[in-house]
């Protein structure tokens, strides 16, 4: 491990060596953030107007993603989107999460 953020961050590659494009151009860190709820969040950036070292650079300073992966490593978990979904179970989460998930129901 090169840093303290790496020791601290989830398996998941989302961001740092993937992104995917959605139909209208929008730029997620992976799939599983395409349709996720409250989205917007983890947008890096549109294919027709932002450079992919933008993108890569928003993905890398994302707090929202940042977050997530560190919380997905301290529940055991590899996909932190898997938070995100998951209505039926408890993870340790920060306040904005628990009232996104609020939100959807």
């Amino acid at each position: 491990m090169n840093n303290e953020n790496e020791c601290q961050e989830s398996t998941c590659k989302a961001g740092k060596e993937k992104m995917v494009f959605k139909y209208d151009g929008m730029v997620f860190p992976c799939e599983a953030f395409k349709e996720a709820p409250d989205n917007d969040k983890f947008i890096l950036g549109d294919i027709a107007v932002d450079s992919l070292e933008t993108m890569w650079i928003r993905a890398a300073n994302n707090p929202f993603l940042n977050e997530l992966k560190i919380i997905a490593k301290a529940n055991g978990l590899s996909c932190p989107a898997q938070i995100l979904y998951a209505h039926d179970k408890i993870f340790i989460i920060p306040e904005w999460i628990k009232l996104m998930k609020e939100e959807l129901l």
